[in-house]
């Protein structure tokens, strides 16, 4: 679970720095 953590951040992360992707 340990990867679960900067996983998710990575995922906001990229979230962020591409708002026009469906995921």
């Amino acid at each position: 679970m340990a990867l679960l953590v900067p996983l998710t951040t990575l995922t906001k992360v990229v979230l962020t720095a591409q708002p026009l992707s469906p995921m």
